[in-house]
């Protein structure tokens, strides 16, 4: 065998998915260490904790955080900075100005201690918004509290940029006069090389701790290969799994060797799908918005009835697949669709049904709700869709509602569609593949 093929091979031995889940249960031990010593001294009143999508998600067990928040890595890459419309996070701000600081948690793979999503996407997010909020004069340069992992240089080049982040949020139709905020906001970078215990909020801002759950330098004593940011890029190695079945059946998945942890993925997943079947009402509404006569409600699960359910389709095949449901009662009808997920094409194959299922819903009630398996996804999506074929005034839908025909819509109207929803529904995070395909059906000739 080449060298080189050899080494690959090894990588991917060392790498292998029981691999990966051994070693986020070994950083998830050492993040409820933390957690149960963090808080504040006075009434041991324990910091409020957030997942940050999606790496950050496998790290926490169930219980041990309040709520998701969303800031990409890329959005922090060197030369590609920005403030992203469709991830203002303002679940973050809600609960930081309520508890006067948070926790949020993600990892990053070897080589580093943070993510470039710490190190320079939540310190620009942080900028701005103290900028827009007035605790900082819009035009004052950047300050090494604000950005104490910059070099000079990105310091210089970035702040070229924040006049035009600023000008871009403004502009976007959020109402950032609504979003109360008495305190500006501080990102503290916390990790295992960090005297965590001595670190403590500062009185004066709204801080956000910044926790890297992963171990820089491999631990030995470990009877595994401990993979650094092992949550990462979990498309390419869970099989379908999730960090919420994960951790329902994690002392199945890690006994046995690394084959029996494959085996024991499918028979979850299999399991999974026949509890889905058999249970086809399992929603739970995480928001409603009022859209002038229509209200629209976003949940996670699967409901019964007047509900457009997204779910996600475990094994091959091409194309969504459409199930309308039966009108039951005063209920209304439901439309179940099923994506392959990370499929490039599917939700805008879909989106025609969709729409008639809306329009068959809101044709007799005010109401309609847009579910997937976790309300803040691909339902926000859907969302976004919705209130642009619907909304003749771009955030009113009139009872009895029906679709534009036709329906003129820009990329631009679209991203202020999804920055507005997303101080609207807390933790909206639908991502890059669902919004394009939304972008690309309304861009394309005879699609609208």
């Amino acid at each position: 065998m080449e060298y080189s093929k050899a080494c690959r091979e090894l990588r991917r031995t060392e790498a292998c998915v029981q691999n990966r889940l051994k070693s986020i249960v070994a950083d998830n031990q050492w993040l409820r260490w933390v957690l149960d010593n963090y808080g504040t001294d006075e009434d041991e009143v324990k910091y409020p904790v957030m997942c940050n999508l999606r790496c950050g998600e496998w790290y926490a067990r169930p219980g041990e955080f309040q709520d998701f928040c969303h800031f990409k890595s890329t959005d922090g890459h060197y030369g590609t900075w920005d403030f992203s419309l469709s991830r203002l996070n303002v679940n973050v701000l809600s609960l930081a100005e309520r508890q006067g600081c948070v926790v949020i948690i993600d990892a990053t793979r070897k080589g580093k201690v943070f993510p470039d999503s710490f190190l320079r996407t939540i310190p620009i997010w942080c900028a701005v918004i103290n900028r827009i909020k007035g605790f900082i004069p819009r035009s004052e340069k950047l300050s090494h509290k604000e950005t104490r992992y910059f070099t000079p240089s990105e310091r210089d080049q970035v702040d070229a940029k924040i006049q035009k982040f600023i000008d871009k949020a403004i502009q976007s139709g959020v109402l950032w006069e609504e979003l109360h905020l008495s305190k500006p906001l501080l990102p503290l970078h916390v990790s295992r090389e960090t005297d965590f215990l001595k670190t403590r909020p500062d009185p004066d801002y709204n801080t956000l701790f910044l926790l890297s759950v992963c171990s820089p330098e491999p631990d030995h004593r470990l009877s595994f290969t401990y993979v650094q940011g092992a949550g990462d890029d979990h498309q390419s190695w869970s099989k379908g799994l999730t960090p919420q079945l994960f951790w329902e059946n994690v002392d199945a998945l890690l006994e046995g060797g690394p084959l029996d942890c494959l085996d024991t993925i499918e028979g979850i997943l299999q399991t999974a799908e026949e509890a889905r079947k058999n249970n086809p009402s399992t929603g739970v509404v995480l928001s409603k918005v009022n859209l002038g006569d229509v209200v629209v409600s976003l949940g996670k699960g699967v409901f019964a009835d007047g509900c457009i359910n997204i779910i996600d389709r475990i094994g091959e095949g091409k194309g969504p697949i459409c199930i309308d449901g039966r009108v039951t009662g005063e209920a209304g009808p439901c439309l179940t669709v099923l994506v392959q997920n990370g499929s490039k094409k599917d939700l805008e194959k879909a989106l025609p049904h969709i729409f008639s299922a809306v329009a068959a819903r809101t044709a007799d009630f005010p109401s309609v709700t847009i579910s997937c398996p976790t309300g803040t996804g691909t339902a926000v999506a859907v969302f976004v869709a919705v209130v642009q074929k619907f909304s003749p005034s771009g955030w009113s839908i009139p009872f009895p509602a029906a679709p534009l025909d036709p329906c003129i819509a820009t990329k631009d109207g679209l991203r202020k569609i999804l920055a507005k929803a997303t101080t609207y529904i807390p933790g909206a995070c639908p991502s890059r593949n669902d919004m394009k395909q939304v972008n690309r059906f309304f861009m394309s000739d005879g699609r609208q």
